[in-house]
């Protein structure tokens, strides 16, 4: 029971508020780093960081999991000026696109 205190003590709106600007300020800390400078367990710290700041990591940086609806529709309109420019996929330089996430 102790340890679940201590967790909820910790994953609060004010460590959250440091986390998010660590990150924001520092995109390539580490986790180790984060835990010491805020002397937080490494559960609340993952708690914090995946689901109230919604982010992950990748290679080396912490980025947002999900796009701004900004970020959602200049994808959209980049692929359909690439259908466009590709003849709606009957061209065969189409195939030679590589697409994916960050991971």
């Amino acid at each position: 029971m102790r340890c679940d205190q201590d967790f909820l003590q910790m994953v609060n709106p004010e460590n959250i508020q440091k986390v998010k600007k660590i990150i924001k300020n520092e995109r390539r800390i580490i986790i180790d780093e984060i835990m010491s400078y805020l002397d937080i367990s490494r559960g609340s710290l993952d708690a914090i960081l995946h689901e109230h700041l919604l982010v992950r990591k990748v290679p080396a940086l912490w980025i947002p999991h999900t796009l701004s609806e900004e970020q959602m529709r200049t994808r959209v309109d980049w692929w359909k000026f690439m259908i466009r420019k590709f003849d709606h996929g009957r061209s065969k330089l189409l195939n030679k696109l590589i697409t994916g996430d960050e991971t």
